[in-house]
């Protein structure tokens, strides 16, 4: 992000990472018999789905660090997480 914004880049969007939990690429080679594994309201794989909250939340920080240090360019945080 920053390298494009000291390219000239007025306009980014950081897109954030959706629930990998969910994902059949994902749900299928991780498939465990453990019901404790899964939540029980969607059915996905809880500790994926724990992964992307906390890449969500440290890519959230690095965009914020970036909004203070380039205050001329606009940085949008794509949240794929909370619709999905």
């Amino acid at each position: 992000m920053q390298a494009v914004i000291e390219e000239g880049a007025r306009y980014v969007v950081v897109p954030g990472q959706q629930p990998t939990g969910c994902l059949p690429v994902v749900l299928t080679p991780y498939a465990s018999p453990n019901a404790t594994d899964y939540d029980a309201g969607t059915g996905c794989l809880w500790r994926f789905n724990e992964l992307a909250r906390y890449h969500n939340a440290a890519l959230l920080a690095a965009v914020s660090l970036l909004r203070r240090k380039y205050p001329s360019a606009t940085i949008v945080f794509a949240d794929y997480y909370d619709p999905v």
